[in-house]
């Protein structure tokens, strides 16, 4: 037997027992707390960092300016500059949000401008933002946080002309005073969708632009924008750098495109306020412009009556009554032709046949399973028919007009609507490169999100079966080649005959196509690759053309007639692409950029030179990049401005 312990020894084992295993106890907790800290220090250190890094409270906006001299061209995409400052010392990352407000932000307009922005500690950067401005009535607020704090109103948008504007070096020395306006060189944009407010530039010296702005440059230049070059301080012309190279010719005046480049010999100095008015700001008012102006003058003089109609008819809204036609075209179809026979086979089930079941036979268990049966079977296929767009996918309706920029690049302006089946947030990339998009929604609110700059990218949140518009405008890349003027006869003022290959030109058949010349246009055979002017169609006065027509109908598609053909396939052509025709009097007026009235003014084109417009199928290039709408259709009208030889009247 064991010789039992004494209570002394119990007790020490027991308390030595009990130390180590509070000792373990201890020490376990211990490292867990540890461990606990350790784990909670890495997985929130990058959330206290982000709090430190990116505090609204140390960002400030100053100097905000509206398009290139304070002044706006409306119903346009135009520039807003401003400053950011980061006052603290660590790196502030965020999103700079632009709206369109009224009423100290009550209410919010169309979409959401979105630009991130990463500035380092105590950073001051320039920021441009290109923005589409209807009106000079609604405010404009910048906020870049969530208080109201975080915050800031813009100047009030001024109405004003396009801008002639001396370029200059903000790092130069400026010398003398003149009577020029001016703009640094740092605040021109990347890209000609925000080039619309600009009438000219006056350089007296090459400035320090790379890449896009170059391009960006080139591009306005083409597409009918003015250069003025000027005796630089040693009084010789400025030599550009190579990217610039074609700006280096020695032509007292000479042409790019539909742009010219005129060499003055002078300084800017030496500009009196008159001399800038008569060889810089004036207007070339050529015989037929001042004949135009004549003209607008006698119509004023015409009775009230008949000057209203005119009035009435030649008023142009810029994008109401695109997006009229394509939310018309966005619109779900359901299929009636299967739905009507369904309910009148259904009604035929209840009466006479379920009627004769209930009358004629004692067996009440047979009408109960027909009637049932009927009304489960029905109730399902009414489900299945009645539902919103019975079946389809969400789509895109697009048409746009694309001005060529040489080089299979394209100038283009699209309007665009969005129609969706199911509720959600969707994400849609538009085409090109360098644009600004807008949703063409001027009184009323959209939960939209749209980023402009190197991409046109737009977030939209939709209830389901709801369309969302877009306006956009972006730089187009394509592997097309130029239409080929072949042969032409003019007699007097009129265009006797003309073929132009396009055969290069396009990817798709040309589902309709226009020479404009004189201010008049004519409509083209489109049978083949080799364009001439279409036997039995009468030319047409230009500003004729594009008055608005009488009609009583919501759209327009009513005046075409078109009759079905009998055969689906074709029915299904017939609304598809052609359908669009009824849009080439909206889209020709655009490629002139009218914007309020069938403005002759605008509509005439340099002496000598006749416009090209096809319509075609939208080609993929064109085409918006979204997972969320693979129903995509439009067409795209081209232009091309070429020069005729007026040498001889009846060139062959």
């Amino acid at each position: 037997m064991l010789k039992p312990a004494n209570r002394s020894d119990l007790k020490t084992h027991f308390v030595s027992t009990s130390m180590r295993v509070r000792g373990n106890d201890q020490q376990a907790l211990h490292t867990f707390v540890l461990s606990l800290v350790a784990a909670l220090t890495i997985f929130l250190s990058p959330c206290f960092t982000y709090a430190q890094n990116s505090d609204p409270n140390l960002i400030t906006v100053s100097e905000v300016q509206w398009g290139f001299d304070g002044r706006v061209l409306l119903d346009h995409f135009i520039p807003v500059t401003f400053q950011v400052h980061n006052l603290g010392p660590n790196p502030w990352q965020g999103e700079l949000k632009l709206q369109r407000t009224i009423r100290q932000r009550e209410h919010v307009f169309g979409g959401t401008y979105v630009q991130p922005v990463t500035l380092q500690g105590e950073e001051t950067r320039w920021v441009q933002m290109v923005v589409y401005v209807p009106n000079d009535v609604e405010d404009w607020s910048l906020s870049w946080g969530p208080d109201k704090n975080h915050s800031v109103d813009f100047p009030p948008v001024v109405e004003g002309e396009r801008a002639t504007l001396l370029v200059y070096d903000t790092d130069g020395v400026q010398q003398g005073s003149s009577v020029l306006k001016r703009m640094s060189e740092d605040r021109f944009p990347t890209t000609i969708a925000a080039l619309d407010g600009l009438r000219g530039l006056i350089l007296d010296s090459p400035p320090f632009w790379q890449g896009a702005r170059i391009r960006a440059l080139r591009d306005w230049l083409y597409s009918g924008g003015r250069i003025y070059i000027l005796f630089g301080p040693d009084r010789t012309y400025p030599v550009f750098p190579k990217a610039m190279d074609f700006l280096n010719r020695q032509e007292d005046f000479f042409q790019i495109g539909q742009g010219t480049v005129q060499r003055i010999p002078l300084t800017a100095d030496e500009f009196s306020l008159e001399e800038a008015r008569t060889q810089l700001f004036n207007e070339e008012l050529t015989d037929k412009k001042q004949q135009i102006l004549k003209e607008k003058l006698e119509r004023q003089q015409t009775p009230v009556l008949a000057q209203a109609m005119e009035v009435s008819q030649s008023v142009w809204t810029k994008n109401a009554d695109i997006f009229r036609e394509l939310i018309e075209f966005s619109k779900f179809q359901r299929k009636w032709w299967l739905i009507y026979p369904a309910v009148i086979a259904y009604l035929f089930l209840l009466f006479p046949t379920c009627f004769q079941i209930g009358t004629e036979q004692r067996a009440v268990r047979t009408f109960y399973i027909v009637f049932l049966s009927s009304a489960l079977l029905f109730s399902l296929v009414f489900a299945l028919l009645g539902k919103v767009g019975g079946g389809v996918r969400s789509r895109i309706r697009t048409v746009a007009v694309a001005r060529t920029l040489g080089d299979g690049a394209f100038d283009v302006t699209g309007w665009s609507t969005l129609a969706n089946v199911f509720a959600g947030e969707f994400d849609v990339e538009f085409a090109g490169t360098g644009g600004s998009l807008t949703t063409a929604q001027e009184v009323e609110a959209a939960d939209v999100n749209m980023l402009t700059g190197t991409d046109c990218w737009a977030s939209a949140k939709m209830p389901p079966d709801s369309r969302q518009t877009f306006h956009y405008r972006t730089r187009v890349t394509t592997d097309f080649g130029q239409p080929v003027l072949l042969t032409h006869s003019i007699s007097g003022l009129r265009l006797l005959s003309i073929s132009i290959d396009i055969s290069e030109a396009i990817s798709q058949d040309p589902l309709q196509a226009f020479v404009i010349y004189n201010g008049t246009i004519y409509e083209l055979d489109v049978t083949s690759p080799t364009l001439t002017l279409a036997t039995g169609k009468k030319p047409t006065d230009l500003e004729t053309y594009l008055y608005r027509p009488y009609s009583f109908g919501f759209n327009t598609w009513n005046a075409w007639n078109l009759q079905s053909t009998g055969d689906e396939e074709e029915d299904e052509k017939l609304i598809g692409l052609l359908r669009y025709k009824v849009m080439n009097r909206l889209l020709v007026g655009s490629s002139f950029g009218l914007t309020e009235s069938v403005d002759p003014i605008q509509l005439k084109l340099p002496d000598g030179t006749a416009r090209l417009l096809i319509l075609a199928e939208l080609p993929e290039e064109m085409r918006a990049k979204t997972d969320h709408f693979p129903d995509q259709e439009g067409v795209v009208m081209y232009f091309y401005d070429f020069e005729l030889d007026l040498g001889s009247r009846a060139q062959q």
